[in-house]
């Protein structure tokens, strides 16, 4: 094969070989919809384009602070059969479905939180009031 095939071909491959069998991070967005939270989700999956999909989620956890180790403040759990279940889009404080609330929401929020999903992959946001 000639040098300028191998050279193209090893671009190409590149990217799926650097890429691993880990999953992507799942990005979190959040913005106030009537004065509740709402987070919206999603995980790219395209090698050279986009491809953005609903990110399988287990679980996600709220924490009165920054860090994962700051006592947790609201949490679900996915309920389904499976590992985890698609999950585009989720209002703090309650139970997407298919999804059971393990910690209630205690009390309005005050200061910055932090907000950590796991599933296929995982993605955490700092939301403030």
């Amino acid at each position: 094969m000639p040098i300028h095939l191998r050279t193209a071909a090893a671009c190409l491959a590149a990217p799926l070989l650097l890429s691993g069998c880990s999953a992507p991070e799942i990005a979190l967005t959040a913005r106030v919809v009537n004065g509740q939270i709402v987070v919206d989700l999603s995980q790219d999956w395209g090698m050279l384009f986009s491809e953005k999909k609903a990110p399988c989620i287990r679980d996600a956890t709220l924490y009165e602070g920054t860090e994962e180790s700051d006592p947790v403040v609201w949490q679900i759990q996915f309920a389904g059969k499976v590992n985890c279940g698609d999950l585009g889009t989720l209002t703090i404080g309650r139970a997407p479905p298919g999804f059971a609330q393990t910690t209630p929401l205690s009390g309005p929020p005050t200061g910055v939180r932090k907000l950590v999903v796991y599933g296929v992959g995982w993605g955490e946001i700092l939301l403030t009031p």
